[in-house]
């Protein structure tokens, strides 16, 4: 009786490790990042009525095909038609194994074929052709802002280099560009002193999508034209050929970002002024001068004129100093010199001395 069970289990036990093995052929063989093109790969029984089979894959990227074939009697050919008319014909010898993944990268396939010289039979469990899951396109790179003003922003940032078709920008969760094949980016619909966030999303040929990187800025507040109060008179300081202009703080009723220097009613500064002094040089001399200045605002509107100070460039000359006492005086103040200091010159050289004739004195009566 315990015999007839075991015949009985040995050929179901074998039936599970047929199904098993059949089963492990995708689980081990086949990447886990590649997918099958091929929605009904089962063929059957090839005949000859039935010489090939063609299958359209509509220009896909494939990365390798699997076949699982019995009954061979002569080679198999499966030939991979390319979109631009080329082809690439790979073989299953008679002799090799009947089952089995194999590598292949090919571009824009439109089709494959699957015939063999020989059927006799030939019977097709399976044949597929894979092609790599999609995966988002990386992020763009050196996402940068480059101006900032009160109505509008500018970025500049760097394409991916694989698998790449576009940017799509967001403002603040909403699409502002869907399209986007330039690496720079202006929004001028802004408002001003107001924060934004903008977000770069990389789109792929497939259309799919990276997670975005984000990017917040402030715009400036808005332009103040008021005219700045007129400033007062500058502080002149007359030099060698020229005149410094001393600049003072005021209350100018706007942001003060500097000065122009007028001199005889005419702009002598190339740039604006914006440190606390400035140089007109190339004057002459003892010629009287008018200097003016006017304060500019953060917004490039100008005060009126200051009132006019008068310079005079002229040399530096070091003054005479006279003397009021003659040479016999001075004889006197070093004679009185020397006399106050000569008792102490004598008090010092005196006690050494001293020590010197006491201790050669003892020297004599110790003999």
């Amino acid at each position: 009786m315990r015999i007839k069970k075991f015949l009985l289990i040995v050929p179901v036990l074998l039936g599970i490790l047929f199904v098993s093995d059949t089963s492990a052929f995708a689980e081990n063989d086949i990447p886990d990042n590649l997918k099958p093109l091929i929605s009904t790969p089962f063929i059957g029984r090839l005949q000859e009525e039935q010489r090939y089979r063609v299958f359209d894959l509509r220009r896909a990227d494939i990365q390798g095909y699997s076949y699982d074939i019995a009954s061979v009697q002569s080679d198999v050919e499966i030939t991979f038609n390319l979109s631009n008319g080329s082809k690439r014909t790979e073989y299953i010898l008679q002799n090799s194994v009947k089952k089995k993944f194999v590598p292949l990268k090919l571009n824009s396939v439109s089709s494959v074929e699957f015939r063999a010289k020989l059927y006799g039979g030939l019977y097709v469990n399976s044949f597929q052709v894979y092609e790599k899951i999609p995966s988002p396109p990386d992020e763009i790179a050196e996402l940068k802002v480059q101006n900032v003003t009160h109505k509008s922003v500018k970025f500049t940032y760097k394409f991916p280099k694989e698998d790449f078709d576009h940017v799509k920008v967001l403002r603040d969760d909403r699409v502002i560009a869907s399209n986007v094949k330039v690496e720079n980016f202006t929004d001028s619909d802004l408002e001003a002193d107001k924060e934004y966030k903008y977000k770069f999303i990389a789109v792929s040929n497939r259309g799919l999508e990276s997670k975005g990187i984000e990017q917040k800025i402030q715009t400036e507040k808005a332009p103040d034209l008021t005219k700045p109060a007129k400033p007062s008179s500058p502080i002149v300081t007359p030099k060698d050929g020229s005149l410094i202009v001393n600049l003072t703080n005021y209350n100018a009723g706007v942001k003060i970002k500097g000065y122009h220097i007028v001199v005889d009613g005419k702009q002598v500064n190339d740039s604006l002024v914006t440190g606390r002094s400035y140089a007109v040089k190339g004057l002459k001399n003892g010629q009287a001068y008018q200097v003016q200045i006017k304060a500019v605002s953060a917004w490039n509107v100008e005060s009126d004129l200051s009132n006019s100070v008068p310079g005079i460039p002229q040399v530096q000359v070091i003054p005479d100093i006279a003397f009021n006492f003659g040479l016999t005086d001075l004889i006197v103040s070093i004679k009185n010199w020397f006399g106050g200091i000569w008792p102490i010159v004598a008090f010092s050289i005196a006690i050494p001395l001293a020590f010197i004739v006491a201790f050669n004195t003892k020297k004599l009566f110790l003999r």
